[in-house]
């Protein structure tokens, strides 16, 4: 399955080259779970708190990458994929 990963950032970033705005990823996996646990290890993040559930395979959950504070927001992905113009 695929999901799509919005990531929004909590902290101010450090540096000019860090977003501040909403970045969004594609992760496939069987489970939600499945999908965090891939986000985070690829962006070498650990989870602050718990996981909140959702029906319909969404989750909510927050994360920290060395000094960046992050939401993190899984939603069911499609195959259909828009190009910001």
């Amino acid at each position: 399955m695929r999901f799509t990963v919005e990531q929004i950032f909590l902290t101010t970033p450090r540096t000019d080259q860090a977003p501040r705005h909403p970045v969004y990823h594609i992760v496939e996996a069987d489970t939600v779970d499945a999908a965090l646990q891939g986000f985070l290890s690829n962006a070498s993040a650990t989870l602050v708190g718990e996981v909140q559930k959702f029906p319909g395979f969404q989750a909510v959950a927050t994360a920290r990458a060395d000094d960046t504070v992050f939401a993190v927001n899984l939603l069911p992905g499609s195959d259909i994929f828009h190009r910001a113009t």
